[in-house]
């Protein structure tokens, strides 16, 4: 988990703030822990916007 967010963030280093696909080969979670996902994705795409402005 850690490392996928480490993933994503360096990605963002890379080609910046893009639209993002939150994906579960198998047993997909509850609404909750999806909205959760989404937000802490918007969270690092935002800071890395913030970061670069």
């Amino acid at each position: 988990d850690a490392e996928v967010w480490a993933l994503y963030a360096g990605a963002l280093d890379l080609f910046g703030p893009v639209p993002t696909l939150i994906e579960w080969d198998q047993d997909i979670p509850e609404l909750e822990v999806l909205l959760a996902e989404a937000g802490r994705a918007e969270a690092l795409l935002n800071g890395h916007r913030t970061h670069i402005a």
